[in-house]
């Protein structure tokens, strides 16, 4: 009887145990086909991490631009403590201390310590337009540190590795979204062992990594693997530098298989809770080429519209081009007079019109759990637009005041305030599929989902409150109006379509030139 006891007490230690070594507290976990992990308690906190577990192996060589593999398996017990391995990407990222590999598809998993199982899990996808970044960018120690939830970051394979999409074999494209679907697999099969529950997975990310967010919800290979949606997105079209395309049948698993219009209008998509929205002055995010592209938007605005766009002739795109330029800009020369307008255009040309007409297209679909927001909280320790007089939040603020700063301690009052605030609401939301649930106590204005007409929104600001009206409504109808008759629909590549070398394209570099130099090895 006492034999039989010692061997489920084995056992049952076997897939998830702490131990203590030495001065540090770890936690080892059993990854079926893969081995043990060791991971380490961070310093300070009641969370374990697991830096650098592979969650699959990238091909090489002439196999390169194609899907993952399986993981690798290990005898020995992995000390899970590499946070230093990044994709290849521009060598500008060494800068960061990180170690640049081919085989680097890796996730970093945060588990609270606390007896809980099946807690919700997030899944965070770090941006950088699909051709920089790493996953522990996006480290939450703080939100795990909740108990309540357990968060996986990861790497991706960016740039030409990840999203050169030629439609033969070689290169079927889609290799770095294909990595994401790895990795939610991945976390179907395993995260029970880290106690987290497989069928609560909340996916989440910013700029590039909202984007993938909303063609992950729009790919039939995620069916089943994702639960509920943070998505703060660019634009879902052939505008960037490096892309997600539409796939040709060549008997492969596809992860795009139409475009994503077509696919919210014939209402495929999945129907999953929503959590939706914007900052006030995302096209803060283009203030660095203000000085640079006032001249040649002034002499030529075309140059700078949507790459998504289509005309019959160069004279409609002239006209359609002066009819923009005077929405924004009222007849006025673009220039230090008008950068409130220049950031406006590009909030709207880049992420902003895309996430509200994508939102009604969720509404219309029969999606009754859209709640969108609009982030416009001022920082008086970093303004959105350094040394001018602008009040608002640039791109990405609003993911930025829920992952960990170096030293939060140091932060001022009211955006200490701020982070517990959008900490509660994600939490809420990712727990209940609300961020104010009606069986919580709320501290925050209850918030509604949205209608077909973007109404009503959350209101992220200075205070908080549900805003019965449209956001930037004259703008959102505007842009509506436009793509009804000029949208470009992206369709089935059959040759190498990875950015655009029109002269007409410069509203796609969203870089500068030295990030275009990405090589392969």
């Amino acid at each position: 009887m006492v034999c039989w006891f010692l061997i489920l007490v084995v056992l049952c230690c076997e897939s998830a145990r702490t131990q203590t070594s030495g001065d540090a507290q770890y936690r080892e976990v059993n990854v079926p086909g893969q081995g043990k992990i060791r991971g380490f308690r961070e310093p300070g906190t009641d969370v374990f991490t697991f830096y650098g577990v592979p969650y699959a192996t990238a091909p090489t060589g002439e196999h390169k631009f194609k899907p993952p593999l399986a993981p690798p398996s290990w005898n020995d017990t992995l000390e899970a403590r590499d946070k230093r391995i990044v994709c290849p990407q521009n060598d500008i990222i060494q800068m960061f201390n990180v170690t640049i590999q081919e085989d680097c598809l890796i996730a970093n998993i945060l588990v609270p310590d606390t007896q809980e199982k099946y807690l919700p899990v997030l899944v965070i996808i770090h941006g950088g337009a699909l051709q920089l970044g790493y996953g522990r960018d996006m480290s939450t120690i703080n939100l795990v540190n909740s108990k309540k939830v357990i968060a996986v970051n990861f790497n991706y394979r960016l740039g030409i590795p990840g999203f050169l999409c030629l439609g033969n074999k070689d290169a079927p494209g889609n290799a770095g979204m294909k990595d994401q679907v790895a990795l939610l697999r991945w976390v179907n099969a395993n995260i029970a062992s880290f106690g987290g529950n497989p069928n609560d997975v909340t996916v989440t990310g910013c700029s590039a990594g909202g984007t993938s967010v909303d063609y992950l919800m729009l790919s039939k290979l995620t069916d089943g693997l994702m639960h509920k949606d943070f998505g703060y997105l660019t634009r879902k079209d052939s505008s960037g530098v490096f892309v997600v395309c539409v796939e040709r049948d060549i008997g492969q698993e596809r992860f795009l298989e139409d475009a994503p219009l077509n696919i919210l209008r014939n209402k495929t998509q999945k129907i999953l809770p929503m959590f939706y929205g914007f900052a006030s002055l995302e096209g803060a995010w283009r203030y660095n080429m203000f000085d640079v592209w006032s001249a040649p938007m002034n002499n030529n605005f075309s140059d700078f519209l949507p790459a998504d766009l289509r005309f019959e002739n160069e004279t409609q795109r002239e006209e359609v081009a002066e009819r923009v330029k005077d929405f924004y800009f009222e007849n006025k020369a673009v220039g230090n007079d008008t950068l409130l307008p220049y950031i406006n255009y590009f909030s709207d040309v880049i992420f902003v019109q895309n996430i509200l007409q994508s939102a009604r297209l969720h509404v219309a679909a029969g999606n009754d759990q859209v709640y969108l927001y609009q982030y416009s909280f001022n920082r008086s320790d970093r303004p959105a637009v350094p040394g001018r007089d602008l009040q608002g939040a640039n791109h990405c603020a609003q993911t930025y005041a829920v992952i960990d700063e170096i030293d939060e301690n140091l932060l001022p009052e009211d955006y200490k305030a701020m982070k517990a605030v959008m900490r509660e609401l994600w939490l809420n939301f990712i727990v209940y599929g609300n961020p104010t649930p009606p069986i919580r106590n709320n501290s925050l204005p209850v918030w509604p989902p949205m209608d077909a007409n973007w109404s009503p929104h959350y209101a992220l600001s200075q205070i908080v409150f549900v805003d019965s009206d449209a956001p930037v409504q004259n703008r959102t109808l505007f842009w509506d109006e436009l793509y009804s008759a000029h949208y470009r629909i992206p369709i089935a590549v059959s040759s190498a379509h990875v950015f655009s070398t029109s002269s007409k394209s410069l509203i796609a570099v969203s870089v500068t030139i030295t990030f275009l130099t990405t090589i392969t090895k």
